[in-house]
């Protein structure tokens, strides 16, 4: 096994562990800013799966292009950021309100 098979099996690994922690904290916390970084949290492992089975050749996930760049990978990788990025803000603005 190569050390790049072992790198995606470990990402794969601890995407999953830290993909059911979210869903479990989310069923516990309906809170929106919580919600986000859930939402990031699910969307890095689906972009690990993707990018893991795009790397065995089980599917190919650069078939769309959108301005001669990979439309999948791009938004795979740019939406959990985005995603937490909102959270962030949304539990800012909650607490100011708070105070």
């Amino acid at each position: 096994m190569s050390s790049q098979e072992i790198q995606i099996l470990i990402k794969l690994l601890l995407g999953a562990i830290a993909s059911f922690w979210a869903i479990f904290f989310w069923s516990k916390e309906r809170d929106n800013a919580w919600t986000f970084m859930v939402l990031g949290v699910l969307c890095y492992y689906v972009n690990t799966l993707l990018s893991a089975l795009d790397s065995f050749k089980i599917i190919d996930i650069r078939f769309i292009q959108l301005l001669g760049l990979p439309a999948i990978p791009i938004l795979l990788e740019s939406l959990p950021i985005l995603l937490f990025s909102i959270g962030f803000v949304m539990g800012i603005i909650k607490r100011s309100r708070l105070s």
